[in-house]
């Protein structure tokens, strides 16, 4: 690559080793600056379900963390970006909450206050600032809900009447959350003449049966989000797919004998939940109906003890509520949003990678990647009162989708036992060949490994436990001169 513009950008995120390897990219380093031949790859652009290690120390507990502050020099992680990043550092000595628990929900509150106007078109699909989110706490006391009410200040005082009347909870049935949002209502009624058997109907007129609302957004906050999986769960409960229609298009109705609809809907969603029962709640129909990778997903942990609670009602908050003012009033009138010729480029050099993801169970959890980042890529502009797209806003997406997918790799995938020791015994051998000119290991094989000991029965449970937490991938392969094709089931790259 000799386009020193596009090897800047893409430098920025890796080593000449890793566009090599990853990308397929070649980069002549010799025409760039020596400090950034040097660069490391801290925030890695394209997420990899590789080297756990990295994310989980010995214990088993997440460690793969945003660092709002860089230890050596100060800079903040390129996800805490601009005002959003502003916003956060202000909070974040008062809170004992995450500070990326802090970012995620400022970042989906002004995702929803803007409305749907300002979007992004992929195909031929339009995707508003419109974020569903579910902060994931290891343990009960992990300070999940502390964040909010420090951002729910600052909204409050950039716009009392949507903080009072847009923002709501209890989420039990997709007829619920569409009556939230629906439409207007109305019948016609015949307009009649004359009485008794001359009387004639001449015409119709419309009556309104309920007004509806005009303003469609919402912000639902769901502190109990076990709650709403459990609803989801009831049989006949049509929450689910409503939620899923509103993360989509935003227009949801139901088929039911007496329907009801929202059009152009603009409710973002943001969940609190511990890690036990996330895990307790969600069904594997969630995890590969599409519900879970419309969610964006963040392990978070208290950030420190604040005997006191912190003094963030006693700041001068005037200049960041001017700013978050001046942000909102931008995203409200702006419409479509592109990539600038900078981003493009970024954007179709990771494109790939990004959409091909991981496989398996991980895979269907993070499946939305392209669409996850470029929404938020959107409300980094916005924030930035950009019409436009550019690097940065698009590496701050990257940055913290990349935090995302490993949360959702921690939380779904290794994080967790695999299940049988069967699996790990498998796991291990397949490590070791890993190097082998063959590589994995055929169905037979696997087999004989076990000594013809395992039923088919059995083999199928310990090949889908390591399949359903994202470690290996099964295909079909057919060998010259075999009539039949064979199963060859391999580590996830």
């Amino acid at each position: 690559m000799k386009d020193k513009d596009t090897a800047d950008i893409l430098l920025n995120h890796f080593s000449p080793d890793e566009l090599q390897k990853t990308l397929g990219v070649n980069v002549d380093t010799s025409i760039l600056p020596q400090e950034q031949e040097a660069m490391e790859a801290a925030n890695p652009l394209v997420p990899s379900i590789e080297n756990d290690e990295d994310f989980i120390n010995e214990r088993g507990e997440f460690t793969g963390k945003l660092k709002l502050y860089d230890d050596a020099e100060g800079a903040a992680a390129l996800a805490y970006h601009g005002l959003a990043g502003e916003i956060v550092r202000a909070i974040d000595p008062h809170t004992e909450g995450d500070p990326v628990a802090t970012l995620i929900t400022f970042l989906t509150a002004y995702g929803n206050i803007i409305g749907d106007k300002a979007h992004f078109t992929a195909g031929a699909r339009q995707h508003p600032a419109r974020l569903f989110s579910v902060i994931v706490g290891a343990t009960g006391k992990g300070r999940k809900g502390t964040s909010l009410s420090p951002v729910r200040l600052l909204f409050k005082a950039v716009n009392h009447d949507w903080e009072k009347d847009h923002i709501l909870s209890g989420m039990s049935s997709g007829e619920g959350l569409i009556h939230a949002v629906r439409d207007e209502v109305t019948r016609k009624v015949p307009i009649t003449k004359g009485e008794g058997k001359e009387k004639k109907v001449t015409g119709y007129e419309t009556e309104v049966i309920d007004e509806g609302v005009d303003d469609k957004r919402m912000f639902v906050i769901e502190e109990e989000f076990g709650k709403t999986l459990r609803a989801a769960k009831r049989e006949g409960n049509t929450l689910s797919a409503i939620i899923r229609e509103l993360w989509d298009t935003g227009s949801p109705r139901t088929l039911t004998k007496s329907p009801v609809k929202a059009t152009a809907a603009h409710i973002s969603i943001l969940g609190q939940i511990t890690q036990d029962e996330l895990k307790k709640e969600i069904t594997d129909v969630d995890l590969v109906n599409g519900l879970a990778n419309r969610f964006l997903w963040l392990m978070v942990e208290r950030s420190k003890f604040l005997p006191t609670g912190g003094y963030f009602d006693e700041i001068d908050i005037d200049p960041l509520v001017e700013k978050i003012k001046a942000a909102v009033e931008f995203g409200t009138k702006t419409g479509k949003i592109k990539r600038d010729k900078e981003a493009e480029a970024l954007w179709h050099r990771i494109y790939e990678p990004l959409s091909t993801g991981a496989g398996g169970l991980i895979g269907a959890v993070t499946s939305r990647a392209e669409a996850q980042t470029m929404r938020l890529a959107c409300i980094y502009a916005l924030l930035d009162q950009s019409g436009k797209i550019t690097v940065i806003h698009l590496k701050a997406a990257l940055d913290l989708w990349g935090y995302c997918f490993r949360s959702a790799r921690f939380i779904f995938g290794s994080g967790a036992v695999l299940e049988h020791p069967n699996a790990i015994k498998l796991l291990d051998e397949l490590k070791k060949r890993e190097g082998s000119d063959e590589g994995g290991m055929t169905r037979n094989e696997v087999r004989e490994f076990f000594n013809r000991n395992l039923s088919k029965a059995e083999l199928d449970i310990v090949i889908n436990d390591l399949i359903t937490n994202g470690f290996i991938k099964v295909e079909k392969e057919r060998k010259p001169g075999s009539k039949k094709p064979i199963q060859k089931i391999t580590l996830l790259e």
